[in-house]
């Protein structure tokens, strides 16, 4: 989910309010402009919104565009990933998708796997039935 910016506590209790009401556990948010402290461990911060933990990692500070999180009993891997734009380099879009594999190859394999990003693909609506679009009001 692309989210434009949750930086302001009001955008993402905007945000779990949407969570909760399309009954929603988890959520790969992308673009969310939060900014860390150089201090994080790992350039990640966990923040209670609601009832809903928002692990983010800090925005324009962080090269990462894949973020690894697991939760046990049964394990459930969770990949976050952020793809660069149809405008990048060739270069950058093979390191990320190196990343992305990567990261994919080091979940085990009973580990239950679920990838979320904003890709950046462009597609119509006849390749995605399926698709959520939650409208502002």
């Amino acid at each position: 989910m692309n989210v434009r910016t949750i930086r302001e506590v009001s955008r993402a209790k905007e945000l779990a309010e949407a969570m909760r009401k399309q009954r929603v556990a988890v959520c790969g948010v992308q673009e969310q402009r939060r900014v860390h402290k150089e201090d994080k461990k790992g350039g990640l911060d966990i923040t209670m919104v609601d009832e809903y933990q928002l692990i983010t990692a800090s925005a324009w500070r962080n090269e990462a565009q894949v973020i690894l999180a697991s939760f046990s009993n049964p394990t459930l891997t969770i990949v976050v990933a952020y793809a660069p734009t149809l405008d990048a380099k060739s270069e950058e879009k093979d390191y990320f998708y190196n990343d992305l594999r990567h990261a994919v190859e080091a979940v085990p394999v009973h580990n239950f796997l679920c990838i979320l990003g904003d890709f950046n693909a462009r597609i119509g609506q006849e390749d995605a039935t399926f698709t959520y679009y939650l409208e502002k009001k």
